[in-house]
C-alpha cells in the first residue's frame, strides 16, 4: 500500500508521467522488463532488483526536469 501523496507516491507518479513523455526511455523499460523476466522466471526479488537501477534513474531525471516533455 502506498500513502497518498507521500513520497512513494511522489516518485511512482513521476516515474509513471516521465514514461509517458519519452518513448525512448519507455522502450528501454519495456525492453529491461522482458530481458529480466527471461532470466528469472521464478525469482520475483532479483527480477525486482534488476528494475531498481532504472527505476531511480528515471525518478531522478523526472525530479530535474519536472514538466519537461520529450517524444
Amino acid at each position: 500500500m502506498v500513502k497518498l501523496y507521500g513520497k512513494l507516491w511522489d516518485e511512482q507518479l513521476h516515474f509513471s508521467t516521465y514514461l509517458k513523455s519519452h518513448q525512448e526511455e519507455r522502450d528501454a523499460y519495456a525492453s529491461l522488463k522482458r530481458e529480466l523476466a527471461a532470466r528469472y522466471p521464478n525469482h520475483r526479488d532479483n527480477y525486482l532488483n534488476g528494475k531498481a537501477l532504472f527505476i531511480r534513474g528515471i525518478i531522478r531525471k523526472a525530479e530535474a526536469h519536472p514538466g519537461r516533455r520529450e517524444n
